[in-house]
């Protein structure tokens, strides 16, 4: 027990030498814990730093993308609206060499006619003076008329030469303005290229203070290797102290065990010093028998001896049981200190001090991991908020993208109907101006017969805007006409055209009876001043027919060079 107790106490000598190394090792656990999280903490900051800045990579590419396209969008409308105004001239080319054509052709149709007319006519008449032509005149009205025929031909062929030449690149260009159309429309917006901006300088900043996380952390694994070799050079304290400490929880029971042992002898020793007393009492039976010695001299010493080891016996059996309950307790001590110390040695055995390293730096690491990880998983979160908030953004684009989209095909839409619309009143309009023309013709042949009072002469005035006089069924051009038909056939369309399509309602009118007889000034006069709409008429004229109809004339003089009105 007492060799126990010593091995106890020298345990507890280890564990309080062993309380500094202990206390340094929980230090640098703690050191190496907290920089073992500063490296996972860089290693997903890195991590995430090569994510971003792959991330800010594309986003640049793509702001690089956007700001090219931007400035194409530029180029591409500049050359939409001159490709507009090419198309524009093309197709006005286009119009007015059709209308030539219409006018040559209905030249020529005329030119025709006359030819035909004098050719089949056994006794032609000149379609100016209406008189009969002479066979040689007769022939060389036909030579002119055929040179006019070949040369309105050799116009109308140039004419039509444009036409076609003007069609096919008008087909070419109306192709490249549609395919500029739709390149303009998938164009990026300007609204995109600021998003991107923006993301680009957000993940700028991401980057920085990821870049700086990364910087500040650098120096960790140094750190870590360091306090790593601190702690093998402990040799694992907290180990050792936990070894020793478990040694010294024997004390208790040790001491218990040797202070029933002591408590045990202590009576055994009490028992005997009772025994001591009793026999003091006798201590005078030496003198009281010192007279008698002599006479028992010879038997004194065994009577002595009889009388000295008499007690002896007499306790033999108290104290040969106390021994014997002190032997087993002491047999019991030592088989459970034997016990306990085989205990000790297999626990000794059993431990591996490399494994509990292993175990504990296990422990630690999977405690670093599991820090890091959540600190990767906060960072996570983080990304994932901020990607949530683009793909809203994105979500958002994409509506107005839809919105814009479904705009687009309404304005297609509308495009095709306008286009058809163009396309049906440009078919329409010659159409439509066939019968305005018809109308106005009508109108004026109505009131030639009334200014000429002779409606056995009929005026027409065809698509070309030429005025033509069917007389006895000849037709004669305007520059064959006198100059009295000519002044009312060009009063007849004039006022044809203001009682069809003008909303003025002021005319003017100068000398609109010249060449005209009495008859047909009077008839003119009459027409004009029966004309639908017109609330004021101004007659500048030499003849005084109108002066019964007016509500007021001003007379105008001329005397010595001076014009005067009078």
């Amino acid at each position: 027990s007492q060799k126990q107790l010593a091995d106890i106490a020298q345990a507890e000598a280890t564990v309080a030498q062993l309380q500094a190394a202990v206390a340094r090792q929980e230090a640098i656990d703690a050191e190496l814990a907290a920089v073992r999280t500063a490296i996972s903490t860089r290693q997903a900051a890195q991590d995430d730093l090569s994510r971003r800045q792959t991330e800010a990579d594309a986003l640049r590419q793509r702001h690089a993308t956007l700001v090219q396209a931007l400035e194409n969008a530029a180029a591409l409308e500049t050359a939409q609206r001159q490709m507009e105004e090419s198309i524009a001239a093309r197709q006005a080319a286009i119009v007015k060499a059709r209308d030539e054509q219409t006018v040559l052709h209905s030249r020529a149709d005329g030119l025709k006619q006359q030819s035909e007319l004098i050719e089949a006519s056994d006794s032609p008449s000149c379609p100016v003076c209406e008189q009969p032509l002479t066979d040689e005149h007769r022939q060389e009205l036909l030579t002119r008329y055929t040179e006019q025929l070949t040369d309105l031909r050799n116009r109308y062929k140039a004419a039509q030469a444009q036409v076609n030449t003007q069609e096919s690149q008008l087909q070419e260009e109306q192709s490249l303005l549609k395919q500029l159309a739709d390149r303009l429309r998938r164009l990026p917006r300007a609204q995109e290229l600021d998003e991107v901006s923006r993301s680009v300088d957000a993940v700028a900043v991401i980057v920085a203070d990821l870049k700086a996380k990364v910087d500040e952390l650098a120096a960790a694994p140094e750190q870590a290797a360091t306090l790593e070799s601190q702690l093998a050079a402990l040799d694992d304290p907290r180990g050792r102290m936990a070894v020793a400490r478990a040694a010294t929880t024997r004390r208790a029971q040790v001491e218990q065990e040797q202070q029933s042992q002591s408590a045990q002898a202590a009576a055994a020793q009490e028992a005997l010093s009772q025994v001591d007393a009793q026999l003091g009492a006798f201590a005078q039976l030496d003198e009281q028998v010192e007279g008698n010695r002599a006479a028992l001299a010879e038997h004194v010493e065994a009577h002595q001896t009889v009388l000295a080891h008499q007690q002896l016996a007499e306790s033999h059996a108290a104290r040969q049981a106390d021994m014997d309950r002190l032997a087993e307790l002491v047999a019991a001590a030592e088989t459970s200190a034997t016990e306990l110390a085989g205990a000790v040695e297999q626990a000794r055995a059993a431990f591996d001090p490399a494994d509990h390293a292993r175990v504990k730096q296990a422990e630690q690491e999977l405690t670093n991991r599991h820090t890091a990880l959540q600190t990767q998983i906060q960072m996570l979160q983080a990304a994932q908020a901020r990607d949530q908030e683009a793909v809203a953004a994105l979500q958002q684009v994409q509506r107005e993208l839809e919105n814009k989209e479904q705009q687009r095909k309404t304005v297609d839409e509308q495009e095709k109907i306008l286009t058809d619309m163009r396309s049906a009143l440009k078919q329409a309009g010659p159409f439509i101006t066939q019968t305005l023309i018809r109308r106005i013709s009508d109108e004026a042949a109505q009131l030639f017969g009334e200014i000429m009072q002779d409606h056995t002469r009929h005026l027409a005035w065809n698509e070309e805007y030429a005025i033509m006089l069917n007389v006895d069924g000849n037709e004669r051009q305007f520059a064959q006409l006198s100059g009295g038909e000519q002044m009312s056939a060009a009063l007849a369309v004039r006022l044809a055209l203001l009682r069809s399509m003008s909303n003025i309602d002021i005319a003017f009118f100068d000398e609109p009876t010249t060449n005209l007889d009495t008859t047909r000034r009077e008839s003119l006069a009459q027409q004009i001043l029966t004309v639908d709409g017109l609330r004021q008429i101004f007659v500048i004229s030499h003849d005084d027919t109108f002066e019964q109809a007016t509500d007021n004339v001003i007379r105008v003089a001329r005397t010595g060079g001076v014009s005067s009105v009078g």
